[in-house]
C-alpha cells in the first residue's frame, strides 16, 4: 500500500480497518497487501460478515452492520456510490502507475487506497537498459 486517502468524514485508520475486514475473506494479492498494511499500522480490522466476491470487480459484505464494498471505481459507481471527491486523487495515482481500490459504505464513499508493486531487484538492469535505449 502506497497511500490511503479517506473521505466522507472518515479517517485513514477507519478506511484501512474496513478495507482489511473485507479483504480478510480473500486471498487476492491486493487483499493481502491491504491486510498487511493495516497490521503494519497497528490497525485491527473490523469484523466482516457475509463477504462475497464479485469476480473482477471487488468484494462486499457487512461491516458494523452496514453494507460495505471494496473494489474498482466502476464497481462502486455501479453500486450507486459517488466517487467525485476522490476522482482527482485517483487520477493522479493512476498516472503514477498505482492501482486504486475504493471503499464504500451504505452508498457513501469512505475513501480510496493506492497500491503499487515494488520493482524487483532482477528487473532493475532490464529497466535501466530499456531507459538507455530511449524507451519509457
Amino acid at each position: 500500500v502506497v497511500e490511503p486517502a479517506a473521505g466522507g468524514g472518515s479517517d485513514e485508520a477507519a478506511l484501512l480497518a474496513i478495507a482489511a475486514a473485507l479483504a480478510g475473506a480473500s486471498e487476492h494479492p491486493l487483499s493481502q497487501a491491504l491486510r498487511a498494511e493495516a497490521a503494519s499500522r497497528g490497525i485491527r480490522p473490523k469484523v466482516a460478515s457475509d463477504v462475497q466476491a464479485v469476480p473482477g470487480r471487488g468484494l462486499y459484505g457487512g461491516v458494523d452492520g452496514q453494507r460495505s464494498l471494496l473494489g474498482s471505481a466502476e464497481y462502486l459507481r455501479d453500486e450507486g456510490i459517488d466517487l467525485s471527491q476522490a476522482q482527482a486523487t485517483a487520477e493522479r495515482w493512476q498516472a503514477a502507475a498505482r492501482t486504486c481500490v475504493f471503499v464504500g459504505r451504505e452508498r457513501a464513499l469512505v475513501g480510496v487506497i493506492a497500491l503499487a508493486d515494488p520493482i524487483k531487484d532482477r528487473a532493475r538492469p532490464v529497466l535501466q537498459a530499456l531507459s538507455r535505449a530511449g524507451l519509457r
